[in-house]
């Protein structure tokens, strides 16, 4: 029985154009139009009106491949998975041609049991991401309906892509054709770890929600905070005996103190208890430090088998809507103190968002907001779920964040197909965000509910026998 492996798929690429004119060398993650500018292929599309001599390449499918070596100590697990955390958008996955599947959704992880195809030596990886905007006029003709956008191109709602690569007031109509998140392989025998869910529950010296006045909050103080981990496991057996198999769970302190607990496995979900004393506690960069806990989840059968880890921050959010003289209130309260909530809206870096990341663009931008005594950041419902390097520096600089779902200023499809897909966005994205303690709060949309009554009213303004 070995140890949980992940083997890395990214770095050099090829990038060839449908008609196999173009043939090049390309990072991977990394976005198409970064390969085509530093192969000299374009020229950069924000300069002047460039961007419209960019329909070529949105319009066109392209073949990333990627040739890759496994051994044969590799080839022993007994389970073997490819994972792509993120294709943007419509793919179809080859491994040594044979297709895995097919790809529909830049937000989803897409995973692919691969152990009966792979060999010994050299294998090929192949991806074929089809053109954004022929899928979508496909759509278009499937559904019978464009779907009112605000974007410059017919069918977009159609596509669970970031909606702003397709023109906003504020960029370019460059939808971007591209791996832009992580490719790898991962070998397991019996178990492994799928998530950890770190809950928390407060002990007040006094309840925060029933104080009367600005005096009292002195009087505030956490005693203990209670933290109950819920681990998922992907189990290769439905037979497999769990109960050969135990769960440790350690939590460092900011001072280097210690908790430790474990249990059996019992089940493919297992919870196990914490108790932290007199906790330190993460703030907003105007209330206070932002104190971290280092939590780490392992596995062991005969030996230690998989292993997690992630940063916690001990605080307690809430949103609190309460009736008042003007009809309710709209204000958040951290560790049991109202926040004054101070920020702006974030939309994504770059229009090539890998692009952004290698400009660490992201830690000078946030730098920024904090440096400009922000404390609160809007995810915009235009662009992404952001990268765990977002989230992970407004942990850093205590920032909380304001976390729109990606749909925006447009009216969206209603059959089961997107419905499936949108439901299982969400759960990987929750599932993968949900831990960081600068996470406030999750929204719907952006600007969704007005255009949709505006559309329905000018519907039955123009077909008023049909009410």
């Amino acid at each position: 029985m070995k140890r949980v492996e992940n083997l890395s798929l990214d770095g050099e690429w090829d990038l060839i154009n449908e008609s196999k004119s173009i043939n090049i060398s390309t990072i991977v993650p990394g976005s198409i139009y970064e390969a085509l500018i530093d192969n000299n292929l374009i020229e950069d599309p924000f300069y002047g009106e460039r961007e419209h001599e960019m329909s070529w390449v949105y319009d066109s499918d392209w073949i990333y491949e990627k040739k890759f070596k496994i051994n044969a100590e590799f080839l022993q697990f007994s389970n073997i998975c490819l994972q792509l955390k993120g294709i943007d958008t419509i793919s179809d996955i080859f491994l040594n041609d044979k297709l895995l599947g097919s790809t529909k959704n830049m937000f989803i992880t897409y995973k692919y049991d691969v152990k009966s195809l792979l060999k010994e030596g050299q294998n090929l990886l192949k991806v074929i991401i089809r053109s954004p905007t022929e899928y979508a006029l496909k759509e278009i003709e499937k559904y019978g309906t464009k779907l009112h956008n605000m974007m410059g191109i017919p069918g977009i709602p159609y596509l669970r892509k970031a909606q702003y690569s397709f023109g906003w007031d504020w960029g370019p109509k460059i939808p971007d054709i591209a791996i832009w998140q992580s490719v790898d392989l991962i070998g397991y025998d019996t178990v492994k770890i799928e998530s950890i869910y770190p809950q928390q529950t407060f002990n007040y010296s006094v309840n925060p929600l029933k104080i009367k006045s600005a005096n009292e909050i002195e009087n505030i103080h956490v005693n203990s905070v209670s933290l109950l981990v819920k681990i998922q496991f992907t189990v290769a057996d439905p037979n497999l005996t769990l109960s050969n198999y135990t769960l440790k769970a350690n939590l460092k302190g900011p001072k280097g103190e210690l908790l430790f607990n474990e249990t059996k496995i019992d089940s493919a979900e297992v919870q196990i208890k914490l108790e932290i004393k007199n906790p330190q506690l993460w703030w907003t960069n105007d209330l206070g430090k932002q104190q971290f806990y280092d939590l780490s989840v392992e596995i062991y059968g005969d030996q230690m088998i998989d292993y997690q880890k992630m940063r916690l921050g001990i605080r307690d959010i809430k949103l609190i809507q309460n009736p008042d003289d003007w009809g309710e209130t709209f204000y958040f309260m951290l560790n049991g103190i109202p926040v004054f909530a101070k920020g702006a809206n974030w939309i994504p870096i770059d229009s090539f968002i890998p692009r952004g990341k290698k400009l660490s663009l992201y830690q000078k931008n946030l730098a920024y907001a904090k440096e400009a005594n922000m404390n609160f950041i809007r995810v915009w419902g235009g662009g992404i779920y952001e990268d765990d390097l977002f989230y992970d520096i407004c942990d850093e600089l205590g920032i909380l964040i304001w976390q729109d779902f990606p749909f925006a200023c447009a009216i969206y499809p209603i059959h089961n197909e997107f419905f499936e897909s949108v439901r299982e966005e969400a759960i990987q994205n929750i599932k993968r965000i949900r831990h960081h303690p600068s996470l406030a709060l999750w929204c719907g949309n952006n600007e969704i509910e007005y255009l949709f009554l505006g559309y329905i009213g000018l519907y039955h303004m123009f077909n008023p026998k049909k009410i």
